[in-house]
């Protein structure tokens, strides 16, 4: 590379393979089909200057404007990004030769007409119609045409339309007049896709299939809202030139979903790169139709539902086997709504498996700064069993893609005092995250590090926002509350006031097993809350009381810690227990928490929970700093004979609990509010609970609980203060 010194003539530009995108901070983003690259300004300064508007850049020109070590720097990275083949390099021919290779379908070729190029009779008594949208080479139009269906030993009596595109969102599918069934080839690439056959009569299920497809390209499809004028398709070289055992894979793969049709409900994929291929399931719940406007404003009416399954921590219709089968076909990068499941590594042979899921997360506007961890959306999951901690993983990661806002959701704006002229109960901001003045002070202050904090909003004053109905439980009627509180991701300014979190939220197999385990939580939170900030001393739960085949998994699980667990159940009488680790060389801290109304069941949820964030504590993504934990009494209770006392008895039906928690908070002057945003195209529903005046363990400093209780229970003979709080915010 160093020639670029001593030649006037040599060029260099991006491969052709990628879109370039110039970040507005100079970070360069190179995105291909396969492969994409941030180039951090700061770690490859200049860089930006190699700009693919141009038709080459003069390296000798570049260098020229250079300071001595900016210049040494930059012909050493653009040596390493060559051999890496980033870049390219040479003489003005050189570079028109390999741009010339590739070629990029325009935007504005989804607005083409249509027009069959070919239709003929493949075999007897069978037709074969083809839709080439791509812009292949006509050589491998041709060789695809005689080579993959010329001898294809298939036979049905349907008509079938195969339309070849270079992207499954090409517009101009929709325009085709399909005879009776068709299949969609992405042909060109180094990954060839093929989609099941479709009957005509079963286009929308195709589309929300592309609708799917599309959610799973985030960050293509904020970079084409971002960069508007440019082209966003992907590059892709225009001859392929197949060789005859790809030939061969693809003819068999083709006629795999054409001899299955109806039956197959898998994308297949084909790498031509490392000549593997891959099944995406398409999820039959698709066919669902999803009404939440009416969804929302209708009444929550529960149905009795027998517990089947305890003997994991929960309180389940059915075992985690037969719910992880019916979410399996969710699991997809291309098709699903969850990207991937994996199993957390751990530094010892555990018997408690964590398993980690994610999912992606579409931006709502163009206001972003690229970061690769907002696309992509991680949950983890805990259970005594590896098919309880797949099936915690996977309904975390639907609880919260389900929450994402979407179109569909109905809009109501007005101010808070016209509403209620309206006679409408609604639910202000401040009642449902009771900030104090000095946290909105400093939320709103650069000065403060809270500022920076992604829940940091600022009071609202009755201006105008979007509110949404919810159901409370407590007085059969319908609630609004802030639209914000209720969704993520919203594309509306009303964030300043209020911001969505998980706190509430859950998943189940009915709907009644969302809102028990969405009560579960903010009861847990409430008294985790209490006790942390208030360092109560509570009482020690004893292990023994667990079930001894699952302690002795905790115990191998664990055995680098001290464990124990203290119950920190308040005045509202419903067991919640704190699980306590202390690592043994270390004397560092770990703590996981739980909640059920069977007291043996929520401490098990506690051991789960601290096997859970063990494995995580020390990472630079953890929310929380558990090595900041001090050594105090607190931590470790105080052994009593004395049996404590819980308020309400567990029953073996779902909506019998629930009925009796509610009775029971109605007597704490507590209201149980739901919001159902369960999608009909997803096999779980999905709750979110809210109870006003309950504790978060986000520190929220308004909350009066957070300062009676203590007192109430004669823990404290005084109330804390703001100031005289544990000062250690519990960002869990």
């Amino acid at each position: 590379m160093q020639n670029f010194l001593e030649e006037r003539t040599e060029y260099i530009q991006w491969h052709p393979r990628f879109n370039l995108y110039i970040l507005e901070n100079k970070d360069l983003l190179l995105f291909g089909e396969v492969e994409q690259f941030l180039l951090k300004a700061n770690d490859f300064p200049g860089f930006h200057l190699i700009n693919e508007q141009k038709d080459k850049i003069n390296v000798s020109s570049m260098l020229q404007v250079m300071e001595p070590a900016e210049k040494n720097l930059f012909i050493y990275q653009a040596e390493q990004l060559t051999t890496l083949k980033l870049l390219i390099k040479g003489c003005s021919n050189t570079i028109n030769s390999i741009k010339g290779k590739y070629v990029q379908p325009s935007d504005k070729i989804f607005e083409l007409p249509i027009y069959p190029i070919e239709t003929e009779i493949i075999s007897i008594n069978q037709t074969m119609r083809m839709y080439w949208l791509s812009l292949l080479s006509i050589k491998d139009r041709q060789e695809i045409k005689n080579m993959v269906f010329g001898e294809m030993p298939y036979f049905s009596p349907s008509f079938i339309d195969i339309v070849f595109v270079d992207d499954f969102l090409d517009g101009r599918i929709s325009n085709i007049s399909f005879k009776e069934k068709f299949m969609v080839i992405k042909i060109s690439g180094d990954i060839i896709k093929i989609l099941p056959v479709f009957s005509k009569e079963s286009f929308s299920i195709f589309t929300k299939v592309q609708r799917r497809i599309l959610k799973n390209q985030p960050i293509k499809e904020a970079l084409k809202k971002k960069f508007s004028k440019q082209t966003s398709s992907y590059k892709f070289r225009k001859n392929r030139n197949f060789n005859n055992d790809q030939i061969e894979i693809l003819r068999s793969i083709i006629l795999e979903q054409l001899n299955s049709p109806g039956n197959s409900t898998s994308l297949i994929t084909y790498n031509l790169i490392t000549n593997k291929t891959e099944k995406h399931p398409i999820d039959k719940t698709l066919t669902n139709i999803d009404d939440i406007a009416n969804q929302l404003h209708s009444p929550l009416l529960l149905r009795n539902r027998k517990v089947f399954y305890t003997e994991d921590g929960g309180s389940r219709i059915c075992t985690p086997k037969e719910t992880l089968e019916k979410l399996l076909p969710l699991i997809s990068a291309e098709t699903g709504i969850i990207n991937r499941i994996e199993k957390i590594p751990s530094e010892t042979n555990t018997q408690i498996q964590i398993f980690r899921t994610g999912y992606y997360k579409s931006f709502t506007n163009t206001d972003f700064q690229f970061n690769i961890v907002d696309f992509v959306q991680t949950s983890l999951g805990k259970g005594v069993s590896i098919q309880q901690s797949k099936v915690s993983a996977l309904s975390e990661s639907i609880e919260r893609y389900n929450a994402l806002y979407q179109p569909d959701i109905p809009l109501y704006k007005i101010s808070l005092s016209s509403l209620l002229k309206l006679n409408y109960r609604a639910i202000s901001f401040h009642e449902l995250s009771p900030y104090s003045d000095r946290q909105y002070l400093q939320f709103t202050g650069k000065e403060f590090p809270s500022s920076k904090l992604k829940h940091a909003v600022r009071r609202y004053t009755n201006e105008k926002i979007y509110w949404l109905p919810v159901w409370s439980l407590s007085k059969k009627e319908n609630v609004y509350i802030p639209l914000t509180c209720c969704f993520s991701n919203l594309p509306f300014k009303d964030v300043q006031f209020g911001k969505w979190n998980s706190n509430g939220c859950a998943a189940g197999n009915v709907v009644e097993e969302a809102v028990l385990q969405g009560l579960f939580e903010l009861i847990e939170r409430d008294a985790t809350a209490i006790w942390w900030y208030n360092k109560i001393t509570c009482p020690v739960f004893k292990l023994t009381r667990i079930d001894a085949s699952a302690l002795e998994k905790f115990k191998k699980s664990m055995k680098n810690y001290n464990f124990w667990i203290l119950d920190i159940t308040n005045d509202i009488g419903i067991p919640v227990m704190v699980g306590v680790a202390k690592d043994k060389t270390s004397g560092k801290f770990t703590l996981g928490f739980g909640c059920h109304l069977i007291p043996e069941l929520a401490a098990q949820r506690a051991l789960t929970e601290l096997c859970q964030l063990i494995p995580i504590r020390n990472t630079h993504t953890a929310p929380f700093a558990f090595n900041a934990i001090q050594d105090e009494a607190f931590l470790y209770g105080e052994n009593t004979n004395s049996k404590k006392e819980y308020s309400l008895e567990y029953k073996n039906d779902l909506k019998t609990n629930i009925e009796i928690i509610v009775a029971h908070f109605q007597k704490l002057d507590l209201e149980v509010l739901v919001l159902n945003y369960s999608r009909n195209s997803i096999p779980l529903s999905t709750v979110k609970v809210f109870v006003p005046g309950l504790c978060h363990i986000w520190p929220q400093l308004a909350n009066r609980r957070l300062y009676e209780v203590p007192v109430l229970l004669g823990c404290l003979s005084r109330q804390k203060t703001e100031e005289t709080l544990n000062c250690q915010e519990l960002y869990i």
